[in-house]
């Protein structure tokens, strides 16, 4: 069983992520000080994972979709939200989506960050992506990494963050309808990565060039960078 506690609760009246159910905060039972933000008991093969979304000034309102290589809904947050999730006790890595590139049209060039998962307790925090410290991006991605216990309480401590955990059904059933969508980012990644060109790599687009990937009639491929505000 993994428990967020805290010594106050944040406000869930808002719209959460897409196949997210939003957490009442309760009263912890052994400590009338603390409120449970959020509680998850995986399976025997499964584990819990922190995830939290901190807004800036340079968020926007997409949300960031975690699914597994086969595409299979993981969870989601979107800024100003936290979320925790289950995984596979074995998994090595996840795929972070922005949901503006799941709602798109077939045809549209992707990019999907693949992210390592931390060993526990550690978690993953995200941060809306900026050109330099005074230039926003377009609101839409955020930079995922791994952070420390000790940093996710930090953050936590500072704001009050509503808490979200993964609804299945409805979360794989928001995947569902964009399967062919979802299909194609995976693909994307995947020829990216055959062929990745070692290098530097700003967040929101590829180091390489990217190759040509034949996804059916219609389909291109090529350079994008998230656009200046």
């Amino acid at each position: 069983m993994f428990v967020v506690l805290a010594f106050l609760a944040g406000c869930v009246g808002r719209a959460g992520p897409p196949g997210m159910r939003a957490e009442a905060a309760r009263p912890h039972p052994s400590d009338a000080s603390l409120v449970e933000l959020a509680r998850v008991e995986p399976h025997a093969d499964g584990r819990a994972l922190l995830v939290v979304h901190p807004r800036t000034a340079c968020s926007g309102s997409a949300s960031t979709v975690f699914v597994d290589d086969a595409g299979r809904f993981v969870g989601a947050v979107a800024p100003g939200t936290a979320a925790l999730v289950e995984v596979s006790a074995h998994a090595r890595e996840l795929l972070a989506i922005s949901s503006v590139e799941l709602d798109a049209p077939l045809g549209m060039w992707s990019v999907a960050d693949r992210v390592r998962v931390p060993a526990p307790p550690s978690g993953l925090l995200l941060e809306s992506w900026k050109w330099n410290s005074r230039v926003c991006g377009n609101g839409h991605y955020a930079d995922v990494h791994a952070a420390t216990k000790g940093e996710l309480e930090d953050v936590l401590g500072r704001e009050a963050i509503p808490f979200f955990t993964p609804s299945p059904r409805e979360g794989q059933a928001w995947v569902a309808a964009r399967r062919d969508r979802v299909a194609e980012v995976l693909a994307v990644d995947r020829a990216y990565r055959a062929s990745l060109v070692r290098g530097p790599r700003q967040p929101g687009f590829p180091a390489g060039p990217l190759p040509a990937v034949d996804l059916g009639p219609g389909w291109a491929s090529g350079p994008r960078r998230p656009a200046l505000p």
